[in-house]
């Protein structure tokens, strides 16, 4: 668990070596200062409940941290050279007649066919990065594997958790499916798929504990490599994957935290539960970036979604309204009332 820290610390951490990192918790801001009649300064008492600290994390935290900026900045470089070419290939004409286009295809849309998983209900659902599997998850702690066209049911993970399975996602590198649940656990199926020709049950299965209230949500770094998850204990952890291990759980949130979402280059995470409060952290350093809130959502916040360019993150709550912010002008851009769960289409140009 992490809090903002002075910028000569931070200089510190970014020029050391991990092993030889020293930082002494608190700051000189918490020093009391006495006027000259040697009274206690009462502002400073103000601030007391807004202190800032830093809670050390594991040494395998500073590598994963390196690793994070080095693929963030990978993939910024290439987001904007992608952007750059379509700025100066625009065509109004063209880009018009496209979005006609994808109105027409949602106009168009009909129900393939539906299938009855369990007797509870079906609570999440996620599609692997080929698009060719179905992960959906039920109310009674089980996770079922789905073909999409068929709608058969490939695959039955019987009582992952003990009620309902509330967060679920696949990682975007690796053949692992995230499952977490009202028990306060993950569980990370590798190679769920492995054995499913046979009706073989032998996939790995890893359970990461650490959260002392139910898991919201959960969600894979765009690298793989790390596991984001949001719980009712007001926090969200982050966890190491390869390791199995928690790499650092942060406090910021007043209530119950229910989402999370990786920006696209991998660089910050956007937080937000019953507070109303969107947080955006930067994962390189651990610092809190930003706090999205005027003129932002009157209740609980359920759901958050990145779109590809970088700079529009939307959000979904229970006041029924869908607002789109502009992480530049860091403010909010729109707002359309709509259903409370959302996500980007792979074109980036509709959301639903």
């Amino acid at each position: 668990m992490e809090g903002s820290i002075d910028m000569s610390v931070r200089n510190r951490i970014d020029s050391s070596n991990p092993n030889d990192i020293d930082i002494t918790v608190g700051n000189e801001k918490d020093k009391l200062e006495k006027d000259k009649d040697g009274k206690v300064d009462d502002d400073d008492d103000d601030d007391d409940d807004d202190e800032d600290f830093y809670t050390p994390g594991p040494e395998e935290l500073y590598n994963v941290r390196v690793d994070i900026a080095k693929f963030a900045a990978s993939r910024a470089s290439l987001r904007l050279k992608r952007q750059y070419n379509e700025w100066k290939t625009l065509d109004s004409v063209d880009n018009l007649i496209s979005r006609r286009g994808y109105l027409q295809k949602f106009k168009d849309l009909s129900l393939q066919g539906t299938q009855l998983l369990s007797n509870r209900f079906t609570s999440a659902l996620s599609y692997n990065p080929k698009l060719d599997l179905l992960a959906a998850a039920s109310w009674n702690g089980s996770c079922y594997l789905v073909h999409p066209s068929s709608l058969q049911t490939i695959k039955e993970y019987p009582n992952l958790h003990p009620e309902k399975v509330s967060g679920l996602h696949w990682s975007p590198i690796e053949p692992i499916l995230a499952t977490a649940g009202s028990d306060g656990a993950i569980n990370l199926l590798s190679n769920p798929t492995h054995d499913a020709d046979n009706g073989d049950n032998h996939s790995k299965i890893t359970t990461l504990h650490g959260h002392q209230e139910r898991i919201n949500n959960v969600q894979f770094h765009p690298s793989g490599t790390v596991l984001a998850s949001a719980s009712s204990d007001l926090t969200w952890r982050l966890w190491d994957v390869s390791r199995g291990t928690e790499l650092y759980f942060q406090e910021g949130h007043s209530d119950s935290v229910n989402t999370v979402s990786h920006h696209p280059d991998g660089s910050l995470l956007a937080s937000a539960g019953n507070d109303s409060i969107i947080k955006l952290w930067d994962l390189r350093s651990g610092n809190l970036v930003l706090d999205l809130m005027k003129n932002g959502h009157v209740g609980s916040i359920h759901s958050l979604a990145w779109r590809n360019n970088g700079y529009h993150l939307a959000s979904g709550g229970a006041d029924s309204q869908l607002l789109v912010w502009d992480i530049r002008m860091m403010k909010k851009l729109s707002s359309v009332l709509a259903h409370k769960k959302l996500r980007w289409f792979t074109n980036n140009d509709l959301f639903g």
